[in-house]
């Protein structure tokens, strides 16, 4: 039984030797992540708030991937005595790519979001509360790769949202990772 034992364990680790040994630099998949920071104008009152932002994202080829992303807010906005904060959104995107090197690509895409916001010190009773709201994305943008692994990405997006002035800006600056 031991020398079952020893020879399963011996032939794990020699299976995994050639895995070890592969290049650090190139990504195992075509899955992708980010983090980062996104700063929001919202089109209701002007008002600028913050979040942070992960994505995952998945390239099925060079030129065509898929990618869904959730923020929290981290900061709010006082504009004519009334706070706003975004405090989240979720939000799934189809990809366009377009390589301009083999480290540097520009993208665009589309795709459909939910947001929620919290206001508070209106005049106005039915305002203060939380608020969501359904929209449209359309946002373009660039990444840089280090490495194989590692980059840094940045882009814009615009929420069409639901209603008059439902509309926003959106600019997020990612830290990005391959799997």
């Amino acid at each position: 039984m031991k020398a079952i034992v020893l020879l399963t364990t011996a032939c794990s680790v020699l299976a995994a030797a050639p895995a070890m040994a592969q290049d650090a630099t190139a990504p195992a998949s075509n899955w992708y992540g980010t983090l980062g920071y996104t700063g929001q104008t919202s089109g209701r009152n002007g008002a600028d708030t913050g979040a942070v932002t992960g994505r995952l994202g998945y390239r099925a080829n060079r030129w065509l991937g898929a990618e869904i992303e959730a923020s929290g807010g981290v900061n709010s906005d006082t504009r004519n005595g009334v706070r706003t904060k975004q405090d989240s959104a979720y939000c799934a995107y189809v990809v366009g790519y377009y390589p301009v090197t083999d480290r540097a690509e520009i993208f665009g895409r589309v795709g459909y979001g939910y947001e929620k916001y919290k206001v508070r010190g209106s005049t106005i009773p039915v305002v203060n509360g939380e608020h969501d709201q359904n929209s449209v994305n359309l946002g373009a943008g660039a990444q840089y790769m280090f490495d194989g692994v590692n980059g840094v990405r940045g882009e814009y997006t615009k929420f069409v949202g639901q209603g008059r002035g439902a509309d926003s800006d959106n600019y997020t600056l990612s830290y990005v990772r391959k799997f």
